[in-house]
């Protein structure tokens, strides 16, 4: 897109803008003061005394007069700000000019808009002056035309710079590259001029199904058709001249942006694409500009900057895209300087610590998105997945935030499982899954397995409540996610197999899951033990003879988890609150990370967690991202459950 101002201008020669101003002529004496009035009843009411300077004699203005010169004073005093001050007057200057870009912006989607209207009333119009007589259309098409070809914000500033004491004194103080014209000036009007447009392509593209490249593109090429038609209405085209030029600049501009969203992430391939463009841009508007103004191409190309305006655009359009390519750089430069992710891993709890990357994760947090920016590379790999699968921008942007505040324990809990499984073969995860198992900066890309989990438990294609497929769409159905769907059944102490292996084979149909179950305890479990005294039940986590607890034995249970664990089972737990057995607390085990209970939980759900280790304490485990310890004594009477699967 070209920002380069097609002229400079010369202040000097600048057209001066007359304006009728309705003067007084006040006759001053000694004595007394006579408007040239023809009441004279309202004199004292009319005039203000003060004192004049000079010759100490009392003088009489109109209020309106007072206020005039106390305005023209305060003027002044602005002004005076800038005077022998080239820092401030550049940086005005410089805020100047990214207004008049905004305002160039909004007035060529306002030329395009009226443009766009008048085109679509005109069979209307052309139909009532074919019955009527009149002239209607031929009346409708000249307003239209002289109020597209008057450029009112180039005009506005250029009169602020001209004749106002204040933008006078700015442009005269500022440097010669940031004066009305200028190379500086104008590059500022360029980054105003992209800003509206990039400002108004996230506001289409955040209301409206389309996509950023999209609606970018139609921001961009509308813009483009309201200022191709008013530069060739203001070198004399002819309404259907100035129609096809406009076309054609909205064409080339909505193109521009197309192709710049295409190529973008590439570093320095998009930045030498990117500067080839800003080269040819003035010969494709010199093309299109010999539709309307009887000159040769050579001669057009001159007006347009010649090949010293080639240069020029290709350079202000390189640094543009090198701003834009930041990003990309460092990644590259992070990449260069990391070293690959181990294939040799002996264990869960080794693959969690030396994995933890720059979120500082031990395991897959629940909650990964409250951690990431939307400028971050996997939260643009879930936001797009989510595109591409046909949700809208709204859905897309509620799953993500719901998934924070809702009972995703479960989903964490088997994508662990995933990542532990394919810790030694990441290319065999990526074949498997589609996406690669680590981001392009080393991290565990856990995010878009989260959501690629999420989204398929709850798909009504697969027995879930919340997400409906329709065409080529999927929309949110039921926002309430108390109705999702779990990897773990809750107090029924079971893995939901069917769902898990359901979502293995959609991957690749040769996947197998099997579970073991380890142990588990409820307090909910009625037996055949009554109350010696009542006869009626009790719970079998009591001797119902003497009343005393009944301890889990935690002496096997560790060694059936340090037997799955060195099998490389993947080893996964569900812990409930209370009712009337013991608490299980999560010890944190950094600094910093506070211990959390069961006793501190408000209803009966569970909370799924993955086992990664243990020692002579109790059992190691991640959660919420986290690295904690359950002691044995917390298992001897509580409520868990614990299993071992594979994956194969």
């Amino acid at each position: 897109m070209n920002f380069k101002m097609s002229k400079s201008v010369n202040l000097s020669n600048v057209r001066a803008y007359n304006s009728k101003v309705n003067k007084i002529d006040y006759t001053y004496n000694e004595e007394t003061y006579t408007p040239n009035s023809n009441s004279q009843a309202n004199i004292e009411n009319k005039y203000l005394e003060t004192k004049n300077i000079n010759t100490n004699e009392n003088l009489q203005i109109t209020p309106e007069e007072a206020m005039n010169i106390g305005l023209k004073q305060n003027r002044n005093s602005v002004a005076g700000i800038f005077e022998n001050n080239e820092i401030a007057s550049n940086a005005a200057m410089a805020a100047g000019g990214f207004a008049n870009g905004v305002g160039n912006f909004g007035e060529n989607v306002v030329d395009a808009g009226v443009t766009g209207a008048t085109v679509l009333a005109t069979p209307f119009t052309w139909l009532y002056d074919q019955f009527a007589g009149t002239n209607t259309t031929e009346e409708m098409w000249s307003n239209t035309n002289a109020f597209v070809a008057e450029e009112h914000v180039n005009n506005a500033f250029e009169d602020f710079y001209t004749n106002n004491e204040i933008g006078k004194a700015m442009n005269e103080n500022a440097s010669e590259v940031m004066q009305y014209g200028n190379a500086g000036y104008n590059t500022a009007v360029g980054v105003g001029y992209l800003t509206a447009t990039v400002a108004s392509a996230g506001t289409v593209s955040h209301v409206s199904s389309l996509g950023m490249a999209s609606s970018g593109a139609a921001i961009s090429g509308t813009a483009g058709f309201g200022k191709g038609t008013s530069d060739a209405l203001n070198n004399g085209a002819t309404t259907q001249e100035a129609l096809i030029a406009g076309g054609l600049t909205g064409l080339w501009e909505g193109g521009q942006w197309m192709f710049g969203a295409k190529i973008a992430g590439k570093g320095f391939t998009t930045v030498a694409l990117d500067t080839g463009s800003g080269a040819v841009d003035p010969i494709v508007r010199s093309g299109i500009q010999m539709i309307y103004n009887d000159q040769g191409f050579v001669e057009t190309l001159e007006q347009n900057g010649g090949v010293e305006g080639i240069l020029s655009n290709a350079a202000i359009a390189g640094s543009f895209s090198a701003l834009g390519e930041i990003t990309t750089f460092r990644k590259n430069a992070t990449s260069e300087n990391t070293i690959s992710p181990k294939t040799n891993y002996k264990n869960a709890s080794d693959f969690f610590e030396e994995a933890r990357g720059q979120n500082n994760n031990y395991g897959i947090d629940q909650g990964v998105f409250r951690k990431l920016s939307p400028l971050d590379e996997a939260y643009k790999n879930v936001r797009t997945y989510l595109l591409d699968m046909g949700f809208s921008r709204i859905d897309t942007l509620e799953i993500m935030t719901t998934i924070n505040s809702t009972g995703v324990c479960s989903y964490a809990e088997f994508a662990n499982e995933i990542m532990n499984t394919y810790k030694n073969s990441p290319t065999e995860f990526e074949r498997i899954f589609g996406y690669p198992m680590y981001t392009s900066s080393g991290q565990l890309n856990d995010s878009q397995l989260l959501m690629d989990l999420y989204v398929f438990a709850n798909n009504t294609d697969n027995g879930g409540r919340l997400f409906q497929p329709q065409d080529n769409t999927i929309k949110i159905v039921n926002h309430d996610t108390s109705n999702q769907s779990y990897y773990w059944h809750g107090l029924r102490y079971e893995k939901n197999t069917k769902l898990i292996s359901s979502f293995l084979q959609s991957k690749d149909p040769n996947l197998t899951y099997e579970v073991e179950y380890l142990g588990h305890r409820s307090e909910n479990s009625i037996g055949n033990n009554f109350d010696a005294m009542t006869g009626e039940p009790v719970l079998d986590n009591f001797d119902s003879v003497t009343g005393e607890k009944i301890l889990y034995d935690t002496n096997n249970l560790k060694a059936r988890v340090d037997t799955a664990l060195s099998d490389n089972q993947n080893v996964g737990m569900t812990i409930w609150p209370p009712k009337h057995t013991g608490h299980i607390t999560l010890h944190g085990m950094a600094d910093g990370v506070k211990d959390v209970s069961t006793s501190q939980w408000d209803g009966e759900d569970g909370h799924a967690i993955f086992v990664t280790g243990t020692n002579d304490q109790g059992i190691i485990v991640s959660s919420w991202g986290e690295q904690y310890r359950i002691d044995w004594k917390d298992l001897e009477f509580s409520q868990f459950s614990i299993a071992a699967s594979t994956i194969k």
